[in-house]
């Protein structure tokens, strides 16, 4: 029996494409700021991701830009080692550097200033939001809490 012929491999028109992913349209969310993050270079981790753009949610907004934005986003485990003594693997998430410089090639830097810019404005009302979130969870303790039930993490509580 006569084995068929290889094909030769050809790329897709798709593949063939230096094709990026859109930006958002707003500039002052957390998905504008994982973003821009990435565009400049950063690996991000969970923990990047709390201090740099507020949010512990970084994963779910890395799978928003992958669905909804079509960004290519790459991954790399990293085993660390952490306070209590374990040996955990977290993911690094980051923008391959031909990916970069592709979207710097059509409007990445615009898309940066203006996240910088709409990010510092939000920040600007954020000594007002924690007020009002102490606020409305000092209320919110003042109507369920049990005074006879302490914490089992603070001294001095009342099961010591």
């Amino acid at each position: 029996m006569k084995r068929p012929t290889p094909q030769k491999a050809e790329s897709s028109a798709l593949n063939s494409v230096k094709f990026i992913g859109t930006f958002p349209t707003r500039r002052n969310t957390v998905t504008a700021e994982v973003l821009l993050h990435l565009l400049n270079g950063e690996n991000l981790t969970g923990m990047d991701a709390v201090f740099s753009a507020s949010t512990t949610r970084l994963a779910a907004y890395i799978n928003y830009l992958s669905e909804k934005y079509n960004w290519t986003i790459d991954r790399v485990d990293i085993d660390v080692g952490t306070s209590d003594g374990r040996m955990t693997v977290i993911s690094a998430y980051y923008l391959p550097r031909a990916t970069i410089r592709r979207a710097f090639d059509t409007g990445a830097l615009e898309f940066c200033r203006s996240v910088k810019e709409a990010r510092a404005k939000t920040r600007k009302r954020a000594p007002k939001a924690k007020a009002e979130a102490d606020k409305r969870n000092a209320a919110r303790a003042a109507a369920k809490f049990d005074p006879n039930q302490g914490s089992l993490f603070l001294s001095g509580s009342s099961h010591g």
